[in-house]
């Protein structure tokens, strides 16, 4: 198993806070938790990798360092 380094970084800016509209019109959930979702799901299917986790607004954050405890 070859094992790779990702790391994400994730916008945690003002407009995140923001729903999302679809072609219809329809509210959906804030950007912010649609992004928390797709990486919790990215994240879960990455075994034997390891990953890392920043998040950006005017500034950038380590928010998990490079691990292969994916929990």
């Amino acid at each position: 198993l070859e094992t790779r380094d990702i790391f994400i970084a994730v916008d945690k800016s003002g407009s995140m806070d923001s729903r999302i509209v679809d072609n219809e019109g329809n509210l959906h959930d804030r950007k912010i938790d649609a992004a928390a979702q797709a990486v919790k799901f990215f994240v879960a299917r990455r075994i034997g990798d390891r990953v890392g986790l920043s998040v950006f607004d005017d500034n950038t954050y380590m928010h998990w360092p490079m691990t292969d405890n994916l929990k």
